[in-house]
């Protein structure tokens, strides 16, 4: 249950290395220390590659919940990602 105080916040940034997981690394951590023992989160629906951006935000952000929804180890676009994993496992 989210509390009336809940906030999300969004990072967008076109392409790779633009400093994405750095911001969110920065906004989680402050917004940890500022809450205290309030729960923390950071969500990232889709990782392609093999590096985990929430294990980074795990290690770099004390107290902070991180997760990913659906991981693909081509590192490409996650679109395309999806077809070329896909294929691989079509037995069709």
């Amino acid at each position: 249950t989210m509390s009336a105080s809940a906030r999300s916040v969004l990072v967008f940034g076109a392409n790779t290395d633009v400093g994405k997981t750095l911001c969110s690394i920065g906004l989680l951590a402050a917004a940890a220390r500022r809450r205290g023992a309030e729960r923390v989160a950071y969500l990232k629906p889709v990782q392609t590659g093999l590096t985990t951006d929430a294990s980074a935000v795990r290690r770099y952000a004390r107290n902070v919940t991180a997760d990913c929804l659906f991981g693909y180890a081509t590192p490409v676009s996650p679109h395309l990602a999806v077809q070329l994993e896909d294929d691989d496992d079509d037995t069709g």
